[in-house]
């Protein structure tokens, strides 16, 4: 796999137009890291466009290319590209599902690559993740997954629709023996095949809400799922019950405030009728709150349920856990539905361009992660397996430990995972990433930042001041041969 940089620029200029190739090629190179970095309109992208095309073309299908393209515009002839945005139904992966590898998956490494994801944008308080922690725990524990690997097996997808063909429209809810009579009462059903009560979907409202959801096989849950549990386990910690009690509690509230509001505004004489009918409906819904509270009493099993609710530190905790997971969620970038990238092809890209950066950031992370565990998971390599390249990449560096571009620079290459890293200023790149990679092209910089990248760099700000836009870059390639890697003034112009 290679490409061609370009040219140097001194024997072209000063030795009648003496062409001395630079090439970079992965058979030589250290390793597979790249760097460019350039002012906008400095030609970066299309030499990034080059590269991709000619190293992709030139990899025999060995390798894939994994583009994030944070402007839209670095597009390959060949490639296979998919756009996310809102309105587009392919998700990014569900955070929340388990590896079911033995050694390098599993509920507790699921939950805490979850809170690494959740921590990039606004971290959580030491309150809040171990609420979170507890909560994603609880989660996956209703859907069957524990500590123990041989759980972390999910059911066959293609069972699934075989036994919910025709039935997608039902809330199944989870009933015990001693209230089925109940259930029935308000509309429920017996599925023989599936041993389930349920409802309509429509019909899963009111006194129905007594019974929550029932899981029928074994899947991993979706951020849409513990969206749901999280608002369940809110109702809980605000009322200390469930969420029928909230329900029917609520209804009080409204018919109180209507009463209150009637009586204000009108004659209590001549509005006495309607005043009476909503006092009425106000103690019918008082009525039904207390009974139930009273059925959930009653439901009461393990004697440890308030015990449960204490656990989740408070109101104020639980509203903040549950805001947060909703915010996600309303991103709208974990979707359930894969993106179709053609799998024969060796170029995949992402654009991205539609996605805000805090969309973005989290797209790329989740991204990058399972990009990571699945080069850990296949073991050492003697090629290069995947390229993630990464488009205004200085929106995803920082210096924390679990930082998936860090952590690829410094301990996926002998797994066949390596980076190329795009962004507009040398400074953008961290220290550990710079101590890492096998080549930099630095083209035309914002003289403003001539001071800080020349010392992060370790060169003369001089050699920064001859660089043209779109004409020429600072080429650094280490071989292997090589016994000091110098910059030379490269022309990457195509002319």
């Amino acid at each position: 796999m290679q490409f061609p940089v370009g040219i140097v620029q001194y024997p072209f200029e000063r030795e009648n137009g003496k062409r001395v190739p630079v090439v970079w090629d992965v058979r030589s190179v250290v390793n597979a890291h790249l760097m460019f970095a350039g002012k906008s309109g400095a030609g970066k992208s299309t030499l990034l466009r080059r590269a991709i095309s000619q190293a992709a073309a030139s990899s025999q299908g060995r390798v894939r290319f994994h583009v994030f393209d944070k402007h839209g515009d670095l597009g390959t002839p060949g490639e296979s590209v998919v756009r996310f945005s809102e309105s587009t139904p392919y998700g990014c992966i569900n955070p929340l599902e388990v590896n079911p590898d033995p050694h390098f998956g599993g509920v507790r490494r699921s939950i805490n690559k979850f809170l690494v994801g959740v921590n990039r944008s606004h971290k959580l308080g030491a309150r809040q993740v171990a609420a979170m922690r507890r909560l994603l725990g609880e989660l996956y524990l209703s859907r069957g997954y524990t500590k123990e690997p041989h759980t972390w097996i999910p059911q066959d997808p293609t069972e699934i629709a075989e036994k919910m063909l025709g039935k997608e429209d039902r809330m199944f809810i989870d009933v015990s023996y001693s209230q089925r009579d109940a259930a029935k009462a308000v509309g429920a059903r017996w599925d023989g095949d599936l041993k389930s009560w349920w409802l309509p979907i429509d019909r899963y409202e009111g006194d129905a809400l007594i019974w929550q959801p029932k899981v029928l096989f074994k899947t991993p849950p979706t951020l849409e799922d513990a969206v749901s549990f999280a608002y369940r386990k809110l109702q809980a910690v605000y009322l200390g019950a469930n969420a029928a009690v909230m329900t029917h509690a609520l209804d009080v509230n409204r018919q109180a405030a209507k009463y209150h509001r009637l009586a204000v505004e009108s004659n209590k004489e001549t509005r006495g009728a309607e005043l009476e009918a909503i006092a009425k409906k106000r103690e019918n819904a008082r009525d039904k709150a207390i009974e139930a509270f009273t059925a959930y009493l009653d439901s009461v099993q393990t004697g440890r349920e308030l015990e449960d609710l204490l656990d989740y530190r408070g109101l104020d905790v639980m509203s903040s856990i549950y805001d947060r997971l909703v915010n996600i969620n309303d991103y709208g970038i974990f979707r359930s539905e894969p993106p179709p990238f053609d799998p024969l092809c060796g170029v995949w890209r992402r654009d991205i361009s539609a996605m805000a950066d805090e969309e973005a950031d989290l797209f790329v992370h989740f991204s990058l992660s399972r990009l990571v565990d699945e080069a850990f998971q296949r073991g050492e390599q003697d090629h290069v397996c995947d390229i993630a390249v990464l488009d205004e990449s200085d929106t995803y560096f920082n210096d924390e430990e679990d930082n998936m571009p860090n952590k690829i620079a410094k301990q996926t290459r002998k797994f066949g995972l390596n980076l190329w890293a795009v962004s507009q200023s040398v400074s953008n790149f961290s220290d550990a990433f710079l101590e890492n990679i096998g080549a930099k092209i630095i083209f035309f910089l914002d003289q403003t930042t001539h001071d800080k990248s020349a010392r992060k760099l370790g060169i003369d700000k001089k050699e920064l001041e001859h660089l043209r836009p779109r004409y020429n870059a600072l080429v650094q390639i280490e071989n292997i041969n090589d016994g000091r890697s110098t910059y030379r003034r490269v022309i990457c112009s195509e002319k």
